[in-house]
């Protein structure tokens, strides 16, 4: 059984605290967007996935292992918006934003956990 190191972080914890609220933010920008067309929808399908893919590079940069554990956890506990089946505009735009809903929970659980992960260098 391989035993998993703990990752460190490699940036300042208050810089990093500040990041990860500013993507909150984004996200809780996103989640108040009124989406009221087919076009509208695919804008804001393309900006959620511009905000997604940030967050994951920001949670690969700034620890010690590039695929570490918070990385990984961002990404396997959140809500999959799957495109199975036709679905009304308003059904499309709820799935989408309860995806991103589930994205912010998993950015304020590492918020909420900073002061236990370890930073690279202190002890």
């Amino acid at each position: 059984m391989k035993k998993e190191t703990k990752s460190y972080l490699i940036t300042e914890t208050t810089d990093f605290a500040q990041k990860i609220n500013d993507r909150i933010a984004i996200g809780k920008e996103l989640l108040s967007q009124q989406i009221t067309s087919d076009e509208a929808l695919i804008n804001f399908r393309n900006e959620v996935s511009k905000w997604l893919d940030y967050n994951l590079e920001l949670l690969k940069i700034s620890f010690d292992n590039p695929d570490n554990e918070y990385r990984k956890d961002f990404k396997k506990n959140h809500f999959i918006a799957g495109n199975i089946g036709s679905h009304s505009l308003y059904e499309d735009v709820e799935r989408k934003k309860k995806e991103v809903s589930s994205y912010i929970k998993g950015l304020e659980k590492i918020l909420n956990k900073l002061d236990l992960i370890p930073v690279k260098g202190i002890k």
